[in-house]
């Protein structure tokens, strides 16, 4: 059955619709979302107030699809404190009540503070809580309060009844100011003063000190016992306090005093890079000349710690061991010394009479304020004087000091050990007094190892023995020879009337390179010209000496002469060793440096070189007789041997003695060359009467002198 026209036709005019209105819109479209309340927050949290008193409430509301941001105000408790619908709230009475917001679009979501409404005309008790208390020295606690009612303020004012025992600070902070005390702790209200509480608060006894073990701490509290947990302040006091025969423990930091000290202990510092101890005087001792003063003690062993002696004044030395009743078994070991006193009588360490002192791994600094004054400053670094033994020096380093030396030592009748010295001058005078060494008492070195010491000059005073160990004998150990010749000589004095000067016996002595204490039997002796006194005067050190001091075999080298002159270069010509020489040691031999270099002028009518002992050995001199001589060599010793030499003197040997001579290879004449062919007679006299004796004379080998 057909369909209307019409109908037909809406139909189609409403599919066409449809299919436009699709087309239009791109497709089918999103639903919105359904109102939503996400959260409530009141801005600020937690508020307090007094009685009334009003604070205006602000509210954050997050919210999605268009929910309404409207909330209602509430509180739980009206009679503390009311809100209103604009979120004001009020203070009622004093009390806590909490605050509502909520979200009038979703109930179940809101927010809530709680508000603390104080009235300061209600305070009913105050108190401070726990009651009370004991503490240990040092230690704190805060304290707390309770009020009521709940919320009523608890502002209050602390005091303590007696601050230095226990102190309080503003907030209630309380602290042990001192061992075994008590104070009353009050706390008063700000709002009604007549409302206060109190507690005792009581500081416990310190521990008991282990009085064999002493501890010092510079950053400690005050008022310790020398115990571990609660060391003294100061070194002085861990002195007073340690047992005899205890330890005094240093903890880092620095230390401003001086020590005295007289009983056994060990003073261990925590090492000299940690622990300075400063002095600016003497210890506080009877007699003191030292910043630190070792007096009387018998066991002592300091170490670990840097001293600096700053002050100028009466101090005589950094570390002293003092003159009353001599200190014995004392080790200073790890310590470091700095001092700038610029008196030429302070020293590093000084020792007087003192018995087993060991000095290991010491450094003592002086600098010089002014190293190219030419004045000597800052005494020694290690002085030793009086009847001191045992010492012992083991690396120790001293730098700076020129007026007595970097070591200064008298060591008295025992041996000194010295092992790993280094001794530097600040002065322009690089060489002068680096080491000394005084054998007066007839002391000597057991052991030294010090390789920048290669001689000692050895000045022997007045009346010395043959040995160089007699009476009289002080060695300056110096780095070079040629140096040890011109210091040996540079201080030469002429007799006084009173006898021969110590420094004109001056000799210059070979060390034996594996061991410096035991000296080679080697001397070596020198002349030169001066000008210092305004004319050129003859200085020279005697054979003599070097013959009275040498051994059985030992040798002799008489050096090229030495010369300082305005008008002559240094190191030129020919110099002089003058005096008469007895040789009456066996086997010694008398060297000269190069042939015909040193004249040997007699000073008298005496024969230049009397031979009294056996074996005896010249060799490359030049032996030269004044006016009046009768003979250059004369004497009793058997097997003497002559070579190498000038013989310039009528008689050239007198062998009246009947001893076996030999004379080889020498020159025979006078100063201008051999009147002969060199042989005995031709050029000068040879005694040699008939009998047991004879002469055997040889002639000059190769080219002449």
């Amino acid at each position: 059955m057909k369909r209307p026209f019409v109908r037909t036709l809406l139909r189609g005019v409403g599919l066409a619709a449809l299919v436009f209105l699709v087309a239009a819109c791109g497709g089918p479209t999103t639903p919105t979302p359904d109102p939503t309340v996400n959260s409530v927050t009141i801005d600020g949290g937690d508020r307090s107030l007094a009685v009334d008193e009003t604070v205006q409430l602000a509210v954050t509301v997050d919210v999605s699809g268009g929910a309404s941001t409207d909330v209602t105000w509430s509180s739980d408790d009206d009679t503390v404190a009311t809100v209103d619908g604009s979120g004001l709230v009020t203070g009622v009475a004093a009390g806590s009540a909490t605050i509502t917001a909520t979200s009038d679009a979703d109930g179940s979501v809101a927010d809530t503070i709680t508000v603390t409404v104080t009235d300061p005309g209600a305070i009913d008790t105050l108190t401070i809580d726990g009651g009370d208390r004991t503490l240990s020295y040092g230690d704190d606690e805060q304290l707390t309060l309770t009020v009521t009612p709940a919320g009523a303020p608890d502002d209050v004012t602390w005091s303590s009844s007696d601050d230095g025992a226990v102190s309080v600070s503003p907030t209630g902070l309380v602290t042990a100011e001192a061992p075994d005390v008590s104070a009353v702790i009050t706390a008063t209200s700000d709002i009604d003063p007549s409302l206060s509480d109190t507690i005792t608060v009581t500081v416990d006894p310190l521990p008991a000190a282990d009085t064999a073990q002493i501890f010092v701490d510079a950053s400690a509290l005050p008022g310790g016992n020398g115990s571990s947990a609660y060391p003294f302040l100061t070194i002085t006091e861990g002195i007073a306090a340690v047992d005899v025969g205890g330890s005094v423990n240093v903890a880092a930091g620095t230390y401003a005093e001086s020590l005295f000290i007289d009983k056994s202990l060990d003073l261990l510092g925590a090492g000299p890079t940690q622990v300075t101890i400063q002095s600016d005087a003497n210890a506080p001792g009877p007699g003191s000349t030292a910043s630190i003063d070792i007096d009387s003690v018998t066991g002592l062993t300091l170490s670990g710690f840097r001293l600096e002696v700053s002050t100028p004044g009466p101090t005589n030395a950094a570390i002293g061991l003092a003159y009353e009743g001599g200190s014995s078994d004392v080790t200073i070991q790890d310590v470091d010394i700095f001092h700038t006193n610029d008196s030429r009588t302070t020293a590093g360490v000084q020792i007087d009479d003192g018995t087993d002192v060991t000095l290991q791994n010491v450094t003592i600094e002086a600098p010089d304020d002014d190293p190219t004054d030419f004045v000597f400053h800052s005494g020694a670094g290690v002085y030793v004087q009086g009847d001191t033994t045992g010492l012992v020096l083991d690396g120790v380093e001293t730098s700076g000091h020129e007026s007595f030396a970097g070591v200064a030592l008298d060591p008295g009748e025992a041996g000194a050990e010295i092992s790993n010295v280094t001794i530097t001058n600040a002065s322009t005078f690089d060489e002068v007094n680096k080491m000394t060494v005084d054998l007066t008492d007839g002391g000597f070195l057991t052991n030294m190892d010090a390789d920048q010491f290669v001689v000692a000059v050895s000045n022997l005073a007045v009346g010395g023995g043959a040995s160089v160990y007699g009476a009289g004998d002080r060695f300056f150990y110096k780095t070079d020879l040629e140096r040890a010749l011109l210091d040996a000589l540079f201080n030469f004095n002429e007799d006084d009337g009173t006898g021969t000067q110590a420094w004109v016996r001056s000799i210059v002595q070979v060390l034996d390179p594996a061991d410096q204490a035991v000296r080679l039997n080697e001397f070596v002796v020198g002349s030169r010209f001066d000008d210092t006194y305004g004319f050129f005067v003859t200085r020279s050190m005697f054979v003599q000496a070097a013959v009275d001091a040498a051994a059985p075999g030992a040798t002799i080298t008489v050096q090229e002469g030495r010369y300082e002159g305005a008008n002559e270069p240094f190191g030129g010509g020919v110099g002089t060793v003058s005096g008469s020489v007895v040789v009456d040691v066996a086997g010694v031999t008398i060297t000269g440096v190069g042939a015909a270099t040193i004249p040997v002028i007699s000073s008298d009518d005496d024969p230049v070189i009397t031979v009294d002992a056996d074996g005896v050995v010249l060799e490359s001199l030049e032996i030269e007789g004044l006016v009046g001589v009768d003979a250059i060599l004369i004497g009793t010793g058997d097997n003497l041997d002559v070579s190498s030499s000038k013989l310039l003197a009528p008689v050239a040997i007198d062998n009246t003695a009947d001893l076996t001579v030999t004379a080889g290879n020498n020159w025979w004449g006078d100063a201008t060359g051999p009147s002969g062919t060199g042989f005995a007679g031709t050029g000068s006299e040879v005694i040699d009467p008939a009998g047991g004796g004879e002469v055997t004379v040889a002639p000059i080998a190769g080219t002449a002198f």
